[in-house]
């Protein structure tokens, strides 16, 4: 709404209702009896899934989970008023989100490594193969999510903000704004949630469990309320010259998106309800656990409620994440038709998610792993959510632009970069020591260096208001004219990854431990054998491996994508667009990065690649 010619009042409404569901092909009931695994993991809304595998040793194994996503019911409300007053243009607004979600996921996963068949079946002579542990049916450790896996959670976001953009002087403007939001601690409509919480011991409920806990432990939403979302901001932009502008900024921004999508909904496999279960050191020695007489789903629960179980959990007083991004840059306009742009671009982040292995064992050694957690009363080692991470990115950014002259338009962008952090994205690998994050902190599974992307379109100076055959005759106007040429070119550095152990070596319960480096030149780069295996090494028994986490860089990647379109015009509204795609065009092979799991035969090879060639035709109708 309009409110004379320097007011302006808009509101908006939303109401959004989604279900998405992911399934993999289940194993089905006759393979499920036949194992027994109808105990193990009873099937739900009637799909039968087997044990998931993993292998080590270099083979894949099979997935088996089943996600619910769904009915997501959410609505929102926005109101945003701006106001033009002399050099000033003055904003604020508010949002109200509510966001209602049902989400459920079950799986039951065996891993099968070198030790159940070394000698002595233990990790001190790992000669071991996990691919002859599976079929002895020697598991080395298990997760079950078993129980009521699924919950019902709401939030309620609250967020508001004002700004004041000053046009202080002809050449310099300022951008002066502040905003603030507060979610809730979810609403779990009367589910009990219990867990332990790893840093100090004190096992979290959200209501009374008697006997055990007469009375609640932790808030009703488990999670204690975080009143601290304020989010400063600051720009400028000042003209220098006619043809010369300066930017810059600085700006606070919290990151709700784990807090509210991954850490809430964790909670749904929780004590005493459901149960995340996490066994392991399983066929050190004598066997001890065979795949067709696992513990049955019911034998988790035998305890009730008189025996608390710790199982996946997140710290209930952790902080909003959020991130401080700063950038610096130059735009000049070369000619008409010609702007470069350089800029510098930087954040630093701070109590990021990240998931560690909760109550395991404070140091790598011998002995059970169970008899050295700090809390064994609660059964092994769990994920734990905890906003403890911490990242950062420095970037020079440089692009050169032309815009639309004599047919030809292109936008070349080079970016030199460097991104680290403690873990990428979440339920990807985890630290691999819970009680030392900075052992973690590394370039980030996504840091790519060097990037350089030249892009182009050119129209054909044929046909009808052309340079040549502007007089041609029809046919041939028809024929050679409107036609353009595309092209995307990508240059990119190697990703990053880093050498893998292959088992608990450590003995602490956990998983992506890393190699020992011995010294030598990691790299060979010959053929497809592109890491040099006498680099590397198993750690000695009981250890951390001296990896850094993502220290190594795949090969680089290059690709050439090519387009040819034509318009036809059919009538005054109304155009036909044949379009031809060519994507890799020149086939080249642009591979990933090699095995890097040390106790694999093929340790240090590139055994896969991207997509080659692919080429699509398509007729489209504008109007």
């Amino acid at each position: 709404h309009l409110f004379g010619n320097s007011s302006v009042l808009q509101l908006h409404v939303a109401d959004t209702h989604t279900n998405i569901a992911n399934y993999d092909q289940a194993a089905g009931q006759a393979f499920v009896h036949s194992i027994n695994w109808q105990l193990v993991q009873p099937p739900k809304y009637g799909n039968y899934l087997g044990p998931a595998i993993s292998l080590t040793n270099g083979y894949t194994g099979v997935s088996q989970s089943d996600t619910l996503n769904g009915p997501q019911n959410n609505y929102e409300y926005h109101a945003d008023f701006s106001k033009v007053w002399g050099a000033h243009t003055f904003g604020t607004g508010f949002m109200y989100y509510h966001i209602h979600s049902i989400t459920d996921g079950w799986n039951f996963g065996l891993s099968f490594t070198t030790n159940a068949t070394s000698l002595g079946g233990t990790t001190a002579a790992p000669d071991g193969l996990g691919p002859a542990s599976f079929l002895l049916g020697l598991p080395d450790n298990y997760s079950a999510w078993v129980g009521t896996t699924g919950i019902n959670q709401s939030v309620n976001w609250y967020g508001g903000y004002a700004q004041d953009r000053w046009q202080a002087t002809r050449r310099l403007a300022l951008t002066l704004a502040f905003r603030y939001d507060f979610v809730s601690p979810p609403n779990y409509h009367g589910r009990v949630i219990g867990s332990l919480n790893a840093l100090n011991g004190q096992f979290c409920v959200n209501q009374a469990v008697a006997p055990t806990f007469p009375q609640a432990t932790c808030p009703s939403g488990y999670f204690y309320a975080q009143h601290n979302g304020y989010q400063p901001r600051f720009g400028l932009a000042f003209k220098a010259t006619n043809r010369t502008v300066i930017r810059a900024a600085v700006a606070k921004l919290d990151d709700h998106n784990n807090s509210v999508a991954q850490e809430n909904q964790d909670e749904r496999l929780s004590w005493p309800t459901s149960i995340d279960a996490v066994v392991t050191s399983q066929n050190r020695g004598l066997p001890n656990l065979y795949v067709n007489s696992m513990p049955t789903a019911a034998s988790f629960f035998a305890g009730g409620a008189a025996v608390p179980f710790a199982s996946f959990a997140a710290n209930p007083n952790n902080k909003i994440p959020y991130s401080i991004e700063y950038n610096l840059g130059v735009e000049n306009q070369l000619s008409n038709s010609l702007v470069l742009l350089i800029d510098y671009v930087g954040s630093e982040s701070h109590h990021l998610f990240g998931q560690v292995t909760g109550n395991s064992p404070p140091v790598p050694g011998p002995g059970s792993v169970m008899s050295r957690e700090p809390y064994p009363q609660y059964g092994g080692v769990f994920p734990f959510d905890t906003n403890e991470a911490y990242s950062n990115y420095n970037g020079l950014q440089a692009q050169l632009k032309k815009t639309v002259s004599h047919g030809l338009f292109f936008n070349v962008a080079y970016t030199y970069s460097k991104a680290l952090d403690i873990q990428s994205s979440a339920q990807t690998a985890g630290p691999e020591n819970a009680y030392n994050l900075r052992q973690d902190y590394g370039p980030a599974d996504f840091d790519r260096r060097q990037l350089l992307v030249v892009s182009t379109v050119y129209s054909l100076p044929f046909g009808r208001g052309q340079t040549y055959l502007n007089h041609a005759p029809s046919i041939l106007q028809a024929v050679a004219g409107n036609w353009n040429l595309g092209a995307i070119t990508s240059l990119a550095s190697g990703a990053a990854f880093d050498a893998q152990a292959g088992s608990d070596l450590a003995n602490v319960g956990g998983s992506n431990q890393r190699a020992q480096r011995r010294g030598a030149d990691p790299y060979l780069r010959s053929g497809k054998q592109w890491l040099n295996p006498a680099a590397f090494a198993i750690p000695a028994q009981y250890t951390w491996g001296n990896e850094s986490r993502n220290d190594l860089v795949g090969p680089p990647s290059k690709d050439v994508d090519f387009s040819v379109f034509k318009d036809i015009p059919v009538k005054e509204q109304l155009k036909l667009q044949f379009r031809s795609e060519f994507f890799n065009v020149f086939n080249h092979s642009n591979y990933l990065t090699p095995v890097n799991t040390v106790t694999s035969t093929s340790f240090g090879q590139i055994t896969a690649a991207a997509p080659g060639r692919d080429i699509q035709f398509a007729l489209k109708v504008m109007f």
